[in-house]
């Protein structure tokens, strides 16, 4: 079955380096719809999402693992990312003259964005000081973390229903 969909995966990265002669406007492009063009963009946004998280998870492992240098390093990596990731998806097709898929990805996007500048900013300020971490800056430092997740959660599960709304309508079972 992964077999299928790497098939699916490599076929409609050439469908869609290519385009398919649709277009809803000038500038937009748009994919005929069917399960495997389904399959196809789903995967695709997958990819955006799991650099996303990928992104996260080298800002965390710099916050846990790392010297200040290296935490802003990973904020400033994970600020381009988030950049050339929403350029990505803008320029990316329309499914079948939609792009709520779009949205919900730059949804995402966004989420993760607010969290990095906002509340991992705050906790890398926290972490990089010059000396013990005082409580009160343990306590901001402990809602700051819960705050991101929080957002996190919220976005993630938001992003997951659309789509296995996405993936239902299409019929497809996601994996």
């Amino acid at each position: 079955m992964k077999k299928y969909y790497l098939l699916i995966t490599v076929l409609s990265l050439l469908f869609l380096s290519c385009g398919n002669g649709n277009k809803k406007d000038s500038s937009v492009k748009t994919i005929k719809a069917n399960t495997e063009t389904a399959i196809a963009y789903n995967n695709e946004m997958v990819i955006f999402h799991a650099e996303i998280e990928g992104c996260m998870v080298a800002v965390y492992d710099a916050i846990y693992l790392s010297g200040y240098e290296d935490m802003i390093y990973a904020k400033k990596n994970a600020l381009l990312t988030v950049s050339e990731l929403r350029e990505s998806v803008n320029n990316f097709e329309d499914f079948d003259g939609s792009d709520d898929f779009k949205k919900e990805m730059l949804s995402f996007i966004d989420t993760f964005e607010d969290i990095l500048t906002n509340e991992l900013s705050e906790i890398i300020e926290i972490n990089g000081g010059t000396g013990a971490i005082s409580s009160s800056e343990m306590d901001n430092y402990n809602e700051l973390y819960a705050s991101a997740l929080d957002k996190y959660d919220i976005a993630y599960n938001k992003f997951e229903l659309f789509q296995q709304n996405f993936a239902k309508k299409w019929d497809f079972p996601l994996e």
